[in-house]
């Protein structure tokens, strides 16, 4: 099914252990879908993988037991011991008893699948295949049980729902429409970050994050794009409404979402908040470009970009208006822009900032040629036609 990874689950095999494609991969695989994670679910230890697999490091992920191939950031080993679970010839004794209780302890009934390649069989130990077929997203548990055993339920919800779009169980979302205990929100950790950012650069991210505005969380993961609710612009240049749904609605517009790019469109205008009462001569947001860059440096640090990561953010949010300005910039200025390692991305934040407030995309493309007669001229300086 996927013969790029498949190799990993055979060398497991070959070698005595059992291993399986798991989670939401083996839920991609039955919706016939390409899985973009791969979870391998294995009783092969660390060393045993460090020794079939001895041309990858092996780093740890966000929770124990899971490990991820260093040059492959898609492949992740669950290691998954059970002594109960002995290998005989051409089978694996208790193997459907030990998938049971693994499907148990898992939170979403569309990730208790498992997979397994050398057999080619599937395997749906709590009978959950017409929940997929259906497309409903439903806890395991009941719904209250869940969030009293994990209380990031709603943000990991979104996260499901950001993957599947599948239609969420009234329950569920009726014990997250009245859940109150955000306390856990209070501070980012890596599973927080981990799947913020997951349904930050997905397809259905913009629809994911009215959910965790519904619920509440939004505004504990970051406050700051909370601020911006209620932010009145002028309606003739935003119709789409206050500062916090424009920002929201930029999500939707990205045709290939990345963490840079969805997070720099984030924190663009997340300035306007504290530049609200500074407004005179028709310019209602002043320095907002700026404002927004120091908010976002304090963000990001939050969130643990690295330094890479943060110097382009950074440059996106300061930068979000200056291809309005391409016909009056200084060259000087507008080599520095169209020569930026980030123009690529400046250029999506442009269009989706245009296109969440139903502006005509005119001035985008009046850029792109603009910067296409920079390329163009660049060329030719370089084989010496033209000075």
């Amino acid at each position: 099914m996927l013969p790029e990874y498949d190799v990993f689950l055979r060398l497991l095999d070959e070698d005595g252990f059992y291993a399986y494609y798991a989670f939401e991969t083996a839920r991609d695989l039955l919706l016939r879908k390409k899985p973009s994670r791969i979870n391998i679910l294995t009783n092969a230890d660390l060393s045993s993988l460090m020794r079939l697999f001895p041309s990858n490091r092996l780093i740890s992920n966000r929770e124990n037991g899971i490990y991820t191939l260093e040059d492959n950031q898609k492949v992740r080993f669950i290691i998954i011991d059970d002594q109960n679970l002995v290998r005989i010839p051409g089978l694996l004794h208790g193997r459907d008893s030990y998938l049971k209780r693994i499907a148990k302890g898992l939170m979403f009934n569309v990730e208790a699948f498992f997979y397994d390649v050398e057999r080619e069989k599937f395997y749906d130990p709590l009978n959950f295949y017409r929940d997929l077929k259906e497309h409903i997203i439903k806890t395991v548990e009941s719904p209250g049980v869940a969030i009293r055993n994990n209380p990031l339920l709603g943000l990991k919800t979104a996260k499901i729902f950001s993957e599947t779009g599948f239609k969420i169980e009234k329950e569920l979302v009726k014990v997250l429409d009245h859940s109150s205990d955000f306390e856990v929100y209070r501070y980012l950790n890596e599973d927080i970050i981990g799947d913020f950012m997951d349904i930050l650069v997905s397809e259905r991210a913009y629809e994911a994050f009215l959910l965790l505005d519904r619920w509440g969380i939004l505004e504990r993961i970051i406050p700051e794009l909370y601020e911006l609710k209620d932010i009145a612009q002028d309606k003739e240049y935003h119709p789409e409404g206050d500062v916090f749904q424009h920002t929201i609605q930029c999500l939707k517009y990205v045709k290939k979402p990345n963490k840079n790019l969805m997070m720099a469109l984030l924190l663009h205008d997340i300035g306007k908040a504290r530049a609200k009462s500074n407004g005179k001569n028709g310019n209602p947001f002043p320095n907002h470009s700026n404002l927004s860059k120091e908010i976002a440096r304090d963000v990001l640090k939050r969130f643990n970009f690295n330094s890479g990561d943060r110097k382009e953010i950074l440059f996106l949010v300061e930068n979000h208006m200056i291809l309005d300005a391409v016909d009056i910039l200084p060259d000087s200025r507008l080599k520095s822009i169209f020569e930026s390692p980030y123009i690529s991305n400046l250029f999506e934040v442009y269009r989706a900032d245009l296109s969440s407030g139903f502006h005509s995309l005119d001035r985008y493309y009046r850029a792109t040629r603009k910067y296409k007669e920079f390329l163009k001229k660049k060329r030719l300086r370089e084989i010496g036609i033209y000075s």
